[in-house]
């Protein structure tokens, strides 16, 4: 008889955890007696291919409500944990790790870390004591699935959690569905832009943690040596206005391209001659390993964690990187300063770097083509069935 198995998540607006969430959803729904649980129902961004289970407590900008909620939210997680006869559980996010691990029923508690929690700066002081409470917690778990090997380390060093109960399971993709959706064509205004070009592009929410200002800033370098390169920007986000600003301080208008949310982001960066990323942190980035499914060479910041693990077949984790490094698949560049700085008039030295590193690609023909190659036999090695495999012996 098929194990009950629920994946937790707060709610599944566009994102990252809920991306892979949704995808877990198709992988292992044959498998089991798939659910998916979330505290607010209101926020679907994603088709999921099981039940979806919606608590119908959303977030409170309250703290005194805050912390109502999590007593609430335990409460209710009991209860449809026990009618629904759910023998294991998978949450991701702090939130719905928490509410995991606070539960007193007898099923198995697997939960998923998901950014390099020592990166993590700039953090309000809720998220503090959320994050000092799941330290707490953490040995109270039957597994904790790591995204990266860094993060596995990260908790096992700085959160005691025992190695035992660690198990590395990488984001899964699906190649062909990405191969497929690339082929698509662009829009007429699109094309147009793309023309002629050499076209660099990054996928990511306009936030902090995605550094986006070095991007722009870079950009306006590589323009006085490429003069027909251009930039895609594509996603949402609360810098929106931010980038705007910069983008138009430094006279870049008509020279970069910022097309919002895309539900086929993958046509664009197929069309795009590099694929570049500048996050601070991050715990695995799904759109560098999407951009290699496209067959886009890469230049990445060696951020804390997970862009030395994709771009290395044998990565020393421990090592960061202090200059341009060719690695297997890809370039990898110094990590890029946290403090943000919008003035147009000051640029640093890892944006110079990070401005070589894009115009060493782009010029060199050769280069970019065995990088393309690479990229897309890499891209394989995080299919569904690795994926499918790892999750079954850690349920099982």
């Amino acid at each position: 008889m098929s194990k009950n198995v629920a994946l937790f998540i707060p709610a599944l607006p566009f994102g990252g955890a809920e991306r892979v969430v949704q995808r877990l959803s198709s992988i292992l729904g044959d498998t089991y007696n798939l659910f998916i649980i979330v505290f607010d129902g209101s926020i679907m961004k994603y088709k999921c291919a099981c039940e979806i289970i919606d608590m119908n407590i959303p977030s409170n900008k309250s703290k005194f409500k805050k912390i109502i909620a999590i007593f609430s939210r335990t409460k209710k997680f009991n209860r449809i944990v026990a009618e629904n006869n759910i023998d294991a559980v998978i949450s991701f996010l702090d939130g719905a790790n928490m509410i995991n691990l606070l539960s007193n029923t007898k099923h198995k508690k697997i939960i998923s870390v998901r950014n390099y929690k020592a990166s993590e700066k700039n953090l309000s002081m809720m998220t503090k004591i959320s994050d000092f409470l799941l330290s707490k917690l953490y040995n109270r778990t039957h597994g904790v699935v790591s995204v990266s090997r860094i993060i596995a380390q990260n908790l096992e060093n700085d959160y005691g959690v025992d190695s035992n109960k660690i198990k590395v399971i990488y984001n899964p993709y699906d190649i062909n569905e990405i191969t497929n959706l690339a082929m698509e064509k662009l829009e007429s205004q699109h094309i147009d832009f793309y023309n002629n070009s050499k076209v660099i592009i990054s996928v990511g929410r306009k936030m902090h943690q995605k550094g986006f200002w070095h991007l722009i800033k870079s950009f306006s370098l590589i323009k006085q040596h490429i003069k027909n390169a251009r930039l895609v920007i594509i996603g949402d986000g609360e810098q929106d206005d931010l980038i705007k600003g910069l983008i138009q301080e430094l006279k870049l208008e008509g020279e970069v391209l910022l097309t919002g949310h895309q539900s086929n982001p993958f046509k664009f960066i197929s069309k795009s001659d590099v694929y570049v990323m500048t996050s601070l942190f991050e715990g695995f980035p799904n759109s560098l390993v999407e951009a290699m499914a496209c067959r886009k060479p890469i230049v990445s910041t060696d951020c804390k964690s997970g862009p030395r693990e994709i771009l290395y077949q044998e990565s020393n984790i421990d090592r960061i990187a202090h200059q341009i490094e060719f690695a297997d698949y890809g370039v990898l560049v110094p990590p890029l300063t946290e403090k943000e700085n919008w003035d147009s008039n000051s640029i640093e030295d890892c944006e110079v770097v990070l401005s070589q590193a894009v115009v060493e690609i782009l010029e060199n023909a050769k280069a970019r083509e065995e990088y393309s190659i690479r990229a897309f036999e890499r891209a394989h090695e995080f299919d569904y069935q690795r994926c499918k495999k790892a999750f079954i012996e850690i349920i099982d």
